[in-house]
């Protein structure tokens, strides 16, 4: 049996230590752009894009874009003509923020949009949930309970970031 050199069992000790999520990752402009997004088409005339936070165990994505060239009441009529004529359903509304969500036979996606006027800023947030259930407690699941703790406060959190002036 061979054994692992004590740098090796320092390093994993540390990342158990430090809670560190190795399938946590920033998305990068070239794969938010991608065809593969399904969240893509609210990119179409964003001026600038940035990663937030992607997992590689769960299908999601947080995001910031710049619309420098739309007006809130012009990014919104943007945002609904585009998710309306692709399924999605709004499912909350507010002056400065949107909640969809599309449900196909893959599993049930959800997509939260928050915009702040004044920077022309749109951050974005996406998740499927792959699992489907017929009882209430199994819509419960491990992503249905990532989504809930971990994912929207991220996404919570990365609207407050990004209304916070650089």
């Amino acid at each position: 049996m061979k054994c692992l050199p004590m740098r090796c069992l320092i390093g994993l000790g540390l990342l158990v230590l430090v809670g560190c999520d190795v399938s946590s990752y920033v998305p990068t402009q070239e794969k938010l752009l991608a065809k593969e997004n399904p969240t893509g088409f609210l990119l179409d005339g964003a001026d600038d894009v940035n990663g937030v936070y992607g997992n590689l165990d769960v299908d999601c994505v947080i995001y910031t874009a710049t619309y420098d060239h739309l007006d809130s009441d012009a990014f919104w009529k943007s945002v609904a003509e585009s998710t309306s004529s692709r399924g999605w359903k709004l499912t909350e509304e507010g002056s400065s923020y949107r909640a969809y969500k599309l449900d196909p036979s893959t599993g049930e996606q959800e997509l939260r949009i928050a915009h702040s006027a004044d920077q022309h800023l749109a951050t974005i947030g996406w998740i499927q949930i792959d699992a489907r259930h017929d009882s209430k407690e199994q819509a419960e699941g491990a992503e249905q309970h990532f989504a809930s703790t971990s994912f929207w406060p991220r996404f919570e959190q990365a609207v407050k970031n990004s209304a916070t002036p650089q």
